[in-house]
């Protein structure tokens, strides 16, 4: 593994745990579909413990230096599936907390994914068809599996917002250091700084765990 920060997204279910991983490059470093058996007659704590096990080993793979975006729960959601999957969720929180990764992980609304994906709109009734499509349109990868499509796209978010917060320490600094050395004829300190290009990412609906 090289000495760079790498990009995890996780798209966590029962039936298919996936991950995605990328360096600053944007570059694909290692995916992993875990696939549990719906008409498995393993107990479900078995299942749950299993799954988090062989993700934990996967992710721990990349060391330290990682950021990692996990799809959250959908809040809408009812029925015995919904509490499969919440103690899924956080078994694998407390994993991240055990092995000192929690900090470095934020939650992504299923919502908030979309409207990353699809631009502002695309949040709310997009299907899944249309996120793998627009990640083959932006990226060009593509991918048979809407669970590993995902997670491969909320990597590509923890890149973006990396970068955004990096661009922003930069700008800062640099205000920092040329209102020091430079000022208008008036003697007021001045900075001219550039707009990124870039899609906004402060808007989505994304939360660190603490």
């Amino acid at each position: 593994m090289s000495n760079g920060i790498y990009f995890v997204g996780v798209d966590k279910s029962i039936t298919g745990f996936a991950i995605s991983v990328i360096d600053q490059n944007g570059e694909q470093c290692g995916e992993l579909l875990i696939d549990s058996e719906k008409n498995s007659t393993r107990d479900m704590v078995y299942r749950i413990y299993s799954l988090v096990r062989q993700a934990m080993g996967f992710i721990r793979n990349y060391g330290p230096s990682v950021s990692i975006y996990i799809e959250d729960m959908s809040h809408r959601s009812q029925g015995q599936s919904t509490l499969d999957l919440a103690g899924l969720h956080y078994h694998f929180l407390c994993k991240l907390l055990e092995h000192s990764l929690l900090d470095k992980s934020v939650l992504v609304a299923p919502q908030s994914l979309k409207a990353f994906m699809l631009g502002k709109g695309g949040g709310k009734g997009s299907k899944k068809g249309f996120i793998a499509l627009q990640c083959y349109k932006t990226f060009g990868v593509e991918f048979d599996n809407d669970d590993l499509c995902d997670a491969y796209c909320l990597a590509q978010l923890a890149k973006e917002v990396y970068e955004k917060c990096r661009e922003k320490e930069e700008c800062s600094g640099e205000k920092k250091r040329v209102g020091k050395s430079r000022k208008s004829k008036s003697g007021k300190r001045k900075l001219k700084l550039r707009k990124s290009k870039k899609r906004c990412v402060a808007r989505f609906a994304i939360k660190s765990i603490r």
